[in-house]
């Protein structure tokens, strides 16, 4: 009897000590969430398909102003293109500003 009673014991401390384990996890999870979410997404690729989904636009972005700029040229309306041209490169520099 007194060897069942120590067993519950010890499993009534073991039970304990893993409460107050993923207590303590949760909390720390909580508190850095952001961590958490970086490495998630470093563990899954989604932080390199998303650099990568980045790159790609940027290049299409830069591609399509020089398009705009290069038909404004040889059309010889420049100035009337001016307003296009600005448009474009603004946006090619605001997807390109974080690659």
């Amino acid at each position: 009897m007194e060897n069942a009673k120590g067993c519950f014991r010890s499993a009534g401390l073991i039970w304990l000590a893993l409460v107050v384990l993923v207590g303590l996890a949760g909390a720390w999870m909580t508190r850095n969430v952001d961590t958490v979410a970086e490495a998630a997404a470093e563990a899954s690729g989604l932080k390199d398909a998303v650099a990568r989904d980045q790159a790609a636009r940027c290049e299409r972005a830069k591609r399509e102003a020089q398009r705009v700029w290069d038909a404004a040229v040889e059309s010889g309306r420049f100035d009337e293109s001016r307003d296009r041209i600005d448009e474009t490169e603004a946006e090619a520099k605001l997807l390109c500003a974080g690659t």
